[in-house]
Formats: structure tokens, sequence, C-alpha cells
């Protein structure tokens, strides 16, 4: 497997590229690791779908969930947003409501705000300073 294919047909999920390659997935999986380490393939994360690409997706803020747009709402009003204030005021799992901060935080929406770990808030990150 070659980044060639991420390049003709686009970015891809792991079970586009399993059809099109008809190789395990384990196989693809390992051989995309080994590209992603190289710096020659991204892995992206856009509303919760994996996918990989020869450049990096930047998604746009209009394409964030409910859930998401939830969070960016309640980090403005709040200040800074816990997971477990984040999954009680949704109803989710603490689990779910870190896969949604880490999503805004690679989305570059939110950043970690002190503490890492279980015990993390985030903000929102402003224009007048870096997000990263």
């Amino acid at each position: 497997m070659s980044p060639e294919l991420l390049r003709q047909n686009g970015p891809a999920s792991l079970a586009q590229l399993k059809a099109e390659l008809q190789a395990p997935k384990t196989t693809i999986y390992r051989n995309l690791n080994k590209m992603i380490t190289e710096g020659r393939v991204w892995r992206n994360l856009i509303s919760g779908d994996v996918t990989f690409s020869t450049e990096k997706v930047v998604p746009k803020v209009g394409s964030l969930t409910p859930r998401q747009k939830q969070a960016v709402a309640m980090a403005q009003a709040m200040e800074r947003i816990s997971r477990l204030e984040l999954s009680k005021e949704l109803g989710i799992s603490p689990r779910t409501a870190s896969r949604e901060l880490a999503t805004l935080v690679a989305f570059k929406i939110l950043e970690l705000d002190g503490k890492r770990g279980r015990h993390a808030a985030y903000r929102l990150c402003h224009t007048n300073h870096k997000c990263d």
C-alpha cells in the first residue's frame, strides 16, 4: 500500500481502504501507522469519524456535531468545563465526553486549562494567543 491511493481518491476510512485493497484491516492499519510515523499520511478525526489522507484536514466549525456545539456553548458560558461537567449536562458517559473534548482540542476550538488527566478542564481558544 502506498499514499498514492489516498492521493488519487482523497480521504478514506479504514473500511473503505479494506474494500478497495481487499486486504485484512490489521495489515492496512499497520501500513498506515508506518506511513503516519514517516509523515506521508495523516490521520484525521472529524465529527467522530477517522479518515486517512495525504494532507491534514482542518474541519470548519459548522461541521461540529450537536454535542460539540453544546460543549462550546458551555465553555463560553462557564469559562471552563471539565469532562464530568460535560457528561452530566449532556447525559453522556465521561468517556464519550472525553472524546468530544479531545475532538474540540484537535479542532483548536478548546484548549487544556491546567491539569491533564481525570481532573482536566478546558477553555475556549482565544484569538489573542495561540492555541497549540
